[in-house]
């Protein structure tokens, strides 16, 4: 039902990004984008497909690493969802419009898969943060004790 439209919404994807200076920042670099546009048609092409086996889970881990260590912010990832329902959601609704269980059915499916993804994300984000964290919890108690 997507696949007619990946191109669209990833093309809405990248203009909506430009939009804002800390993300128009992070895609000034032409190999950047095109590595961003590419690997967004395919993540749509795949959301679809049903195959949620830890291989997928581990790619959407690498993904929010990746995004965390170019310094996409937590918040411009997950506002990249609500983007994906405002353009996603209105297509199942036009598919499934006559038939009602198939419509909810869609929309959950949707949605948990949607959610899935930001939580594998958010997982590798906040890995990251820890390890700053130990980091530099580590070097304060070092300057401490230099101090005694």
């Amino acid at each position: 039902m997507f696949t007619p439209y990946i191109s669209d919404i990833v093309t809405c994807l990248h203009q909506h990004l430009q939009q804002f200076e800390e993300t128009a920042s992070l895609l000034a670099d032409e190999l950047v984008t095109t590595q961003l546009l590419e690997a967004q048609h395919r993540y749509l092409k795949k959301l679809t497909q049903g195959n949620y086996h830890p291989q997928y889970a581990s790619e959407q881990m690498e993904i929010g690493r990746i995004h965390d260590q170019i310094g996409l912010l937590p918040k411009w990832y997950i506002g990249a969802y609500n983007l994906y329902i405002h353009f996603l959601f209105p297509l199942v609704f036009q598919v499934y419009s006559d038939d009602s269980e198939r419509l909810q059915s869609a929309i959950l499916s949707l949605m948990k898969v949607l959610i899935l993804d930001i939580q594998l994300a958010m997982e590798a984000y906040i890995g990251s943060y820890s390890k700053q964290l130990q980091d530099a919890n580590r070097r304060l108690e070092e300057y401490n004790r230099n101090l005694k």
